[in-house]
């Protein structure tokens, strides 16, 4: 699990700053900051669309099984054939009798396979052959039916989006842009919580987590867009200091002017 806070501290110091320099309340940059940061994370946590995480889904199932279909087999069975066997075999779910069959490894690419009697086989099978990114990159040398590998296929596409899911408890309060098609999975899959008081012992700030994370190194692009901000907020001090103009988000602020309308914190 990644958590994601504004109380870093580099970050909220050089806000709190900021906000003093451009005299406007720090509960207002530390909301735009809330949404910037948030829709960075949206971006890059794949899938970039529900379309491209469904391909990645069918093509790593794809990969990790061959697909016993009745229907193809017997479209190239001969009486007594091997494909006629197995035709009637998968007609019947005889996953016993299919696994003795294919026992022998001179059978042309179903030989040796272990062919998998139901869909909790197939899951065991997907989620032990998933690497640290979560895809499939071989053959495992099964075989399933394919009422099995449909029913399970789909259950895995409804899932899509599960971990970019997590930020759109921040996206909805922040009012960053999120990924919709993500949106049915967002129960349950992070939070976010806000306090803008004054008191020294509590600084402003939004914290947000997102619950569904487990892809390698993601940690070191959150430090990283963290590391971005605190520039990108050092360099607008600087140039409210310079006297020149900056945008804040919600609003551009001249140098060293003197704020005529403030936003509510």
């Amino acid at each position: 699990m990644i958590a994601i806070t504004f109380e870093n501290e580099r970050l909220s110091a050089a806000l709190t700053e900021l906000a003093r320099t451009s005299q406007f309340g720090l509960g207002s940059i530390i909301k735009e900051e809330g949404r910037y940061l948030t829709q960075l994370f949206i971006k890059f946590t794949p899938p970039k669309s529900k379309k491209q995480g469904v391909n990645a889904v069918r093509k790593d199932i794809g990969k990790m099984a061959a697909v016993l279909d009745y229907n193809a087999l017997k479209a190239k069975a001969k009486p007594g054939s091997l494909y006629d066997s197995m035709a009637r075999m998968v007609r019947r779910r005889e996953t016993e009798k299919l696994n003795n069959l294919l026992r022998n490894p001179r059978i042309s690419y179903w030989g040796t396979r272990r062919v998998l009697a139901d869909v909790t086989q197939v899951a065991e099978v997907h989620l032990r052959a998933r690497n640290n990114y979560g895809r499939i990159n071989r053959d495992q040398n099964v075989a399933a039916y394919k009422a099995d590998i449909g029913r399970y296929r789909k259950a895995i596409e409804d899932r899509v989006g599960w971990t970019v899911a997590g930020w759109i408890p921040a996206a909805r309060v922040t009012r960053a842009n999120y990924k919709k098609f993500a949106e049915p999975l967002a129960d349950n899959a992070g939070e976010v919580s806000f306090w803008f008081g004054r008191a020294k012992e509590r600084p402003v700030f939004i914290a947000a987590r997102n619950r569904n994370v487990k892809i390698p190194n993601y940690q070191r692009m959150i430090d990283g867009a963290f590391n971005s901000r605190v520039q990108t907020t050092l360099k607008k001090i600087k140039r409210l200091q310079a006297a020149k103009a900056v945008n804040l988000g919600f609003t551009k602020v001249e140098g060293a002017q003197p704020i005529q309308e403030r936003l509510a914190a």
